[in-house]
This record gives structure tokens, sequence and C-alpha cells, in this order.
């Protein structure tokens, strides 16, 4: 593919302010004249033509979608379509084209506003950028909006793009989203629910292991949410579902979730043990019993001739 790059260049002298005025004017008026000739296609150096040329203005409706029709002119192949600085999706991304053929490009947006980007075409396998298109895309007002309830909405004089007047009707059927959900701090008898809306809206939980139960509503309308809930069974599990309700009456309950309650633990013995009083029996006495006394044997006489050892 042959590109061709023209730069243009003006001396100025700055003394002259009138020349300059007059040589401004010739040079926009040059610039003009090449790109109404550029407008209505542009053939790339390997002859393919897209038509029609931007910039192109398109309305979409928030939530909604608006289409565009391109006509390709001497290319069999794979094209790429791509999007630039345009915050919006977009099909078909890539698409087979003979010649003559008429694409069609869906673009897809979700928030009521004004887009300007460019429409990029290039082959699907490498290359550079084939040609751009300037894109500027409205949101429609006359339309129904679906929009967070949370919103400061302010009234402001609408200027419309196309025929008629009129405002926009806005409108809230979509409950707030949820996620971020955990349980935390939990405990044998007692956990905390925490989640995360993207409006503001009350809190509440839905537990159980059986039968279920609600907690106590909690009417203040927050993004933040946290429910903490007591009475547990400890060692059990609960399953629950955390609820938001937006002020339009929109609920939203999320997925099941579970969580186990801690073991009851026995407090440590730090008492003192009771010592029983010993009580020690009295010790009974046997009574003695003395024998009696053996007579004593008789003293026989003693011969005088017979004395005693020891006697003198």
């Amino acid at each position: 593919m042959v590109r061709r790059e023209y730069s243009y260049f003006l001396l100025i002298s700055p003394t002259n302010t009138e020349k300059e005025a007059k040589l401004k004017k010739v040079f926009l008026s040059l610039l003009l004249a090449i790109t109404l000739l550029l407008v209505p296609s542009i053939v790339l150096g390997n002859g393919f033509n897209i038509t029609p040329m931007g910039p192109l203005e398109l309305d979409i409706l928030a939530g909604g979608s608006a289409t565009q029709d391109f006509v390709v002119t001497g290319l069999e192949g794979t094209l790429l379509i791509e999007l630039e600085d345009l915050p919006l999706d977009y099909e078909p991304s890539e698409i087979e084209v003979t010649e003559g053929q008429t694409i069609t490009v869906t673009f897809y947006g979700s928030n009521i506003g004004t887009y300007e980007g460019k429409i990029l075409f290039r082959p699907a396998v490498g290359g550079n950028v084939l040609i751009g298109y300037k894109v500027r895309i409205l949101a429609n007002i006359h339309l129904e909006v679906d929009i967070p309830n949370s919103l400061i909405l302010t009234t402001t004089i609408l200027e419309p793009t196309g025929p008629g007047s009129g405002g926009i009707t806005f409108r809230d059927t979509r409950p707030p989203r949820i996620y971020d959900i955990v349980a935390s701090n939990v405990a044998e008898t007692a956990v905390d629910i925490r989640w995360t809306t993207d409006e503001k809206s009350p809190s509440q939980v839905r537990y159980w292991a059986s039968p279920s139960r609600l907690s106590p509503l909690d009417r203040t309308y927050t993004e933040e949410h946290s429910v903490h809930l007591t009475n547990l069974i400890p060692d059990t599990t609960y399953y629950y579902e955390t609820m938001s309700e937006d002020r339009n009456g929109n609920l939203r309950i999320s997925e099941k979730y579970t969580f186990t309650t801690l073991k009851e633990v026995a407090p440590p013995d730090t008492e003192k043990p009771i010592e029983e009083p010993i009580i020690e029996e009295p010790i009974k006495e046997e009574p003695v019993i003395e024998e009696p006394a053996k007579p004593k044997e008789p003293l026989k006489p003693i011969s005088e001739r017979e004395v005693p050892w020891g006697w003198i």
C-alpha cells in the first residue's frame, strides 16, 4: 500500500497583518476544496474503497443501539473494524468482505450522552490503519432512560438534534447490583456480613441452618452494608443471602453463601481445687491383759555345810 502525505508551509510576515489574513483565507479555502473532493469515498493504494466518508452523526438510544452501513469495493478478504476513543460496544469487529458488499456496524450504548471518536478499518492480518471515520454519536433525547435512582438530576434546556421536541422520561426498573459479599469476624455465636451496592439501599440478610430467618432491617440507605448476626449455634454451617432494595422498590437478592460458626471452647479452669478435710479416725486402744504372777517357789533349807557363793 502506498501512503502519501502532504505538508503545506506558508511564509507569513508578522509585520503585515492584512496580508497574513488573506493568506490564511486562501490556505483554508484550499484545504476545504481538497476535503470536499475526498468526502464521497477514499481510494487506498490497493484499490480498497469505503463509502460514505465521515464525519458521521448517529443517534443512539441510551441503553440501545445505532447502526451505520458502509459499502466496500475493490477488496476481497477479511476486514478488521476498530473503534478509537469511543466508549461503546460494537459488532462485527472482523468480517469477510467481497466486491460491492455492504457492511453494517452496530453500536451499543449504555448511557445518555454525546460520543466522538473514529471508526478504523484495517486488514485483519497486520498492516497499518487503512481509513478512519470521525463519528459523532448523539443520544436520542426522545426516549425513556433507565438510570440508577441515586443520581441527582437537574433540569436543563435540551436542544434536539432532530425534528420535533421533547424531554427525557426517567424511570428506574433496575435493582441495586450487589458485589464483594464477605462473612467476617466469625465467632461461636455471631458473624458480620458485609457487601457493597452500586446505589444506596437498606441492608438485610436472610440466613438459615433450618428454618430460615431474617435479620432486622437496617433502613439506613448506604452503598457499604454490614449486618451483625447474633444468637447463632456454635459449630454450625449457615446459609445466607444479602438483600438490598432501592427507593423505587426494586429488590435484589444475592446468590447463596455459607459460613460455619466456631466450635465452643470450654473456659480455662482458673479456680483452685477445693481440698476435702481429712477426717482422722480415733485410735482404738486395746486393753492390756496382765498375766497373774506365778507363785514363788519356797526356799529350801540350807545346810550348814552349803554356803551360797559370794557369801563370806
